[in-house]
Order: structure tokens, then C-alpha cells, then sequence
């Protein structure tokens, strides 16, 4: 089953202030290249949703190390 994800406007947003930030302080390319990265691994969470979903152990500080 394939789900859709949904954008919502503060997400659209806050993309935009990211990708706008990124062609102002790196480069057309770099922000691009964010952008592609990002649909990329979304389609992935459409086809196979668990693969983000946080568990007790990722929430813990050593496993943003």
C-alpha cells in the first residue's frame, strides 16, 4: 500500500525559508540538491511509513551522536 504525505502550510513554509536560506548562504545547487534528498527519502515514508516512526531509542541524546 502506498500512503500520501500531506504538507501542511507551516511545513511548506518553513521549507521555503530552508531552501531560501541555503541559495542565499551556499548556492543554487546545494539547496537543490536539499531538495532532491528531501522528495527522496518522502517517497520512501510513502511506501514504507515505519521507517519514521521514532521508538523509545532513537529519542535518547546518545543516538543523535
Amino acid at each position: 500500500m502506498v500512503y500520501e504525505i500531506v504538507w501542511s502550510d507551516v511545513i511548506k513554509r518553513n521549507l521555503r525559508q530552508i531552501l531560501n536560506y541555503l541559495r542565499d548562504n551556499a548556492s543554487e545547487k546545494t539547496a537543490q540538491k536539499y531538495l532532491a534528498d528531501l522528495e527522496e527519502r518522502v517517497s520512501v515514508l510513502t511506501k514504507y511509513p515505519e521507517s519514521g516512526m521514532l521508538t523509545e531509542k532513537s529519542l535518547r541524546p546518545e543516538s543523535f551522536i
